[in-house]
Formats: C-alpha cells, structure tokens, sequence
C-alpha cells in the first residue's frame, strides 16, 4: 500500500495552498514531509500531454476530497491499529479513483513529482484547469 500513501502526499503537494484557479501556488516546501524518498531525486523530466494535465487536475481535485473524508478518522484514531484500518480505508478510495480516472498509482504520482520539480507545469495545469490554453504548451 506505500504507492498509495505516495498519492496523498502528492495531493497534498498539489492542493498545498488553495483550489486550482485561486492562487498561482508555485512553492509547496511545506507539505512535503511524506513524499517519496529517492525517487525525486532521481526522476528525469516527464512529458505529461494536455490531456493527462486536465484530468490530473479533476482527480486531484477528487483525491484531496477523499483525503479530507479520511482524515478526522486517522487523526482522531484511539490506536496505532485504528489509525492503519483509517489509513488503508483512505488508500483503497485513492486506488480507485485513480485507476478510475484512468491512471496508474504510478503514472499519478509521476506527473505530480514533475509538478514539484517544475512550477511551469503546475501553472500550465491550473490554467488547463481553468478552461484556458496554456502560456506554452510542450505537450506530446
């Protein structure tokens, strides 16, 4: 389950400072505490098309819901047991609508480790996002 708990620190990272269109949120050094270790590091450029930035952004916005859901019951939980039941709870809900909008855990998290390497392409999202063209568009 640990790609799934990758998935809610990318959203995390995407949904950092506030909704999509709102605030041009280009730094997120804040909620970085539970991304992935190395892989950051070492991952090259990704290629990420228009249309996979437009629907990461609709299921960003569906993961940070899922994540909100979830997590009064993994703070609030008695017990290390009742917080690991919270939190697989919360990563099944991710694995699905993941998978249902069409990605993979993997190729999710991808993009958004490119997002934290490049604001650019944050900000094209955001601008995809908001009905818009991007400034410009490297897309493939």
């Amino acid at each position: 389950m640990r790609p799934i708990f990758a998935i809610s620190a990318a959203a995390s990272l995407m949904m950092a400072g506030a909704a999509f269109a709102q605030t041009p949120a280009q730094s997120t050094p804040a909620a970085k505490p539970t991304d992935a270790p190395a892989a950051s590091a070492t991952a090259p450029s990704v290629a990420v098309s228009d249309a996979e930035l437009k629907k990461f952004a609709n299921l960003s916005r569906d993961v940070k819901g899922i994540m909100d859901k979830h997590q009064p019951n993994i703070t609030g939980a008695a017990d290390a047991a009742a917080k690991a039941k919270a939190e697989s709870a919360m990563s099944g809900e991710l694995q699905v609508a993941v998978t249902d909008a069409g990605f993979t855990v993997q190729r999710y998290n991808e993009i958004a480790q490119a997002m934290q390497k490049d604001p650019s392409l944050f900000t094209r999202m955001q601008q995809l996002a908001a009905g818009g063209q991007p400034a410009t568009s490297s897309s493939q």
